[in-house]
C-alpha cells in the first residue's frame, strides 16, 4: 500500500517488521556504515511502503541535540561561497543534520546578528566565514555553548579552521607567472576591509605571499599593487598595456573575469598582449573562453571538512586539528 497505512510507524515497529534491531534501522535510514546492502535495501523499501518518517523532534530530545548546524557566509553571489554552501548542506544531510544558512553581505555587524540568532535557535554548531574581527567578538564566540568552526578566514587559534595556505598559494601563483616568461606583474586586490573591525585574514595572507614572491624574484621584475575600489580605472591609468607584455594576478576569479571583460572592451588581446590569472578556480570557469588560469582549491572539500570538524566537536572531541587543504595551479589559456 503506497503512502502508509493510516497509523504512525515507529522505528521500533520498522525493526520488528524487518527482523532487525533499532540500531540497524537507524544505520539504514541515515546512510551509516555497518550494515549489508541487502538489509539496507529491505529496510528502506519497507519504510517507503509504510510511509515512515523520522520524528526529528523525538530524535532531538533523545540525543539532547537539535540536529542542526548554523552556517554564516558573506554572500552567495560569488560562486566560491555557493559551492561551499552546497557542500556543507550535502554532507550535513548525509549525517542526519539540517542546516540554517544566513548571509552577512560582508557586514561585520550583520555577522554578529546572524550568529546571535543561530545560537538562540540552539543549533548544535556554527560554521562561519567571518568578516568580523575584534577581541570582544572572539570572546563572545568562545563563550557560546556550541562549537564554532571557521572557514576561509581564520579567527584565533581557539577556533578550528578549514582553508588553504593563502600565503603559499599566492607565492606559487607568482612563480607560475614568472615561469611563463613574464617580467611585469600587477597584483590586483581590491580593498576587502572598509572598517577597522573587518577580518581580512585570507586577503592579507595572499597579498603578503605575492609581495614576498615578487621581492624574491629580484630587480629584473617590475611590479605593481592595485588595491583601490576603482581598480579598472587604475589599470587604464598605469599605462603598461601594450608597452611590454605584462600579467595581472587577481586575488579572486570574479575580479579576473571583470578584468578580462574590461580589457576585451578596449581591444586588448589575452594573453598575447596581457596575461590574466585568477584565484579560486570556481567550477563556472569551464564556461569561460579563453580558459582562465587560476589557483584552485576544492570548495567542496572545504565544506565537507567543516562538517567533519563540527561533528567531531559536537561529540566532544577536543583533539581537533586545523584542516589545511592543498591548492594547485590550473594552467588555462590566459597566460
Amino acid at each position: 500500500m503506497s503512502g502508509g497505512i493510516g497509523i504512525a510507524i515507529t522505528s521500533k515497529d520498522l525493526a520488528a517488521l524487518c527482523g532487525v534491531s533499532q540500531g540497524t534501522v537507524d544505520r539504514a535510514l541515515h546512510n551509516r556504515p555497518g550494515i549489508s546492502p541487502k538489509t539496507r535495501e529491505k529496510i528502506l523499501e519497507t519504510a517507503a511502503r509504510l510511509g515512515y518518517r523520522v520524528d526529528q523532534r523525538a530524535r532531538s530530545l533523545v540525543k539532547g541535540r537539535t540536529m542542526t548546524l548554523g552556517v554564516v557566509l558573506p554572500d552567495l553571489e560569488r560562486r566560491f561561497f555557493s559551492e561551499i554552501a552546497g557542500s556543507i548542506e550535502d554532507n550535513a544531510r548525509q549525517r542526519g543534520y539540517f542546516i540554517y544558512l544566513t548571509l552577512t553581505r560582508w557586514d561585520p555587524d550583520e555577522e554578529f546578528t546572524c550568529v546571535e540568532r543561530l545560537a538562540g535557535m540552539q543549533v548544535d554548531a556554527l560554521i562561519l566565514f567571518s568578516v568580523r574581527e575584534d577581541p570582544l567578538y572572539e570572546s563572545y564566540l568562545g563563550g557560546l555553548s556550541i562549537p564554532v568552526i571557521t572557514v576561509g578566514n581564520r579567527l584565533s587559534q581557539a577556533f578550528p579552521f578549514v582553508g588553504i595556505d593563502d600565503y603559499a598559494a599566492a607565492g606559487d601563483a607568482v612563480g607560475y607567472i614568472l615561469s611563463r616568461g613574464y617580467r611585469r606583474i600587477l597584483y590586483l586586490s581590491p580593498p576587502p576591509a572598509l572598517h577597522d573591525s573587518e577580518n581580512i585574514y585570507a586577503a592579507s595572507r595572499r597579498l603578503a605571499g605575492c609581495i614576498d614572491a615578487l621581492r624574491q624574484a629580484g630587480r629584473g621584475v617590475e611590479s605593481w599593487i592595485v588595491d583601490t575600489p576603482d581598480y579598472l580605472m587604475k589599470l587604464d591609468m598605469i599605462g603598461f598595456i601594450r608597452e611590454r607584455r605584462a600579467a595581472i594576478l587577481c586575488s579572486g576569479d570574479l575580479y579576473a573575469l571583470e578584468v578580462m571583460y574590461h580589457l576585451a572592451s578596449r581591444g586588448v588581446r589575452i594573453p598575447s598582449e596581457v596575461g590574466v590569472m585568477g584565484f579560486e578556480a570556481v567550477d563556472m570557469l569551464r564556461h569561460v573562453r579563453p580558459a582562465l588560469s587560476s589557483v584552485a582549491f576544492p570548495a567542496d572539500r572545504l565544506g565537507a571538512r567543516a562538517v567533519d570538524l563540527a561533528l567531531q566537536r559536537i561529540h566532544g572531541r577536543e583533539d581537533w586539528t586545523d584542516a589545511i587543504l592543498e591548492h594547485r595551479i590550473v594552467e588555462g589559456e590566459t597566460l
